[in-house]
């Protein structure tokens, strides 16, 4: 059996996701990785994938659709490489498989060239939030790019679906959300979120002690991850054990309301952002 993994992002949780995912297949199947020609994960994936190189690297992660960074013309040259999908037609796969949901200019090539009709697909959705056709702006900066984002929203509506062979959710309440959303329910499988097993292999972790009472949140901070509940946690907790302490190590956005419970357990808490926190 042939599997083909296509990677939309080139940065974040997706490509280490994917790259896990791929590695423990590759053991069993033939896989090729479709990918942007840079990834923060490229040193990891097995000699037994094989690498296509067939996006451009967009730099995006997750974090930056939720903050909308991602709106500029040199995006829009790399959201335009998704094109190249097409050549999936030449690896002649058994199975086309997304394990970080769909992007819409994907979705639009998927269309375009009928890969739904040709191949059966696979589609992991980490996170299936509350659908919203109009967003309004908050700040008149995000004007143009809520506006993109309406109209993307609305020819989604106008298009057909994508038909899927199987939808794999991590939480049985995305799989209700999808149902709700008109999703054949025997096509959505609940599937826990795993545990990356090769950082082990990038550091000497055995000499290291375990700090006591010590919760570390690491990743990208963003609403499905509900940072807000694990912070609201820490005083409940405190309770019990005095000495406990969180340590959020992430990029993303923490709620102003977060904020102002943080201020309060301050000597509890500690932020260590791999890029910019902010409101």
């Amino acid at each position: 059996m042939k599997i083909a993994y296509v990677l939309q992002s080139s940065k974040g949780g997706i490509p280490h996701y994917t790259a896990c995912l791929a590695n423990a297949v590759s053991k069993y199947a033939d896989v090729v990785l479709l990918k942007p020609d840079k990834t923060t994960a490229d040193g990891v994936f097995s000699s037994r994938v094989e690498i296509v190189n067939a996006f451009k690297s967009a730099n995006l992660s997750y974090v930056d659709l939720y903050r909308k960074r991602f709106i500029s013309f040199r995006t829009f040259g790399h959201l335009l490489s998704y094109k190249n999908i097409k050549i999936v037609r030449n690896i002649k796969p058994d199975i086309i498989r997304f394990a970080g949901g769909l992007i819409p200019p994907m979705q639009a090539f998927i269309r375009l060239y009928k890969l739904d009709k040709l191949f059966p697909l696979i589609v992991t959705f980490h996170d299936v939030p509350p659908r919203k056709y109009l967003v309004l702006p908050k700040k008149i900066s995000e004007t143009l790019i809520l506006v993109a984002i309406n109209v993307m929203n609305f020819l989604d509506l106008l298009m057909p679906k994508i038909k899927y062979e199987k939808v794999i959710v991590h939480t049985q309440k995305n799989r209700e959300r999808l149902i709700e959303r008109g999703s054949p329910s025997e096509k959505i499988v609940v599937i826990p979120h795993g545990a990356y097993d090769f950082f082990k292999k990038y550091g000497n972790y055995s000499k290291m002690e375990e700090e006591r009472n010590c919760i570390l949140f690491f990743g990208n901070i963003v609403e499905a991850k509900a940072v807000d509940v694990l912070i609201d946690a820490i005083p409940i907790i405190a309770k019990k054990i005095p000495d406990v302490k969180l340590v959020i190590a992430g990029d993303g956005v923490i709620p102003e309301k977060s904020w102002m419970k943080m201020k309060a357990v301050n000597h509890k808490l500690m932020i260590r952002p791999e890029g910019t926190l902010a409101l």
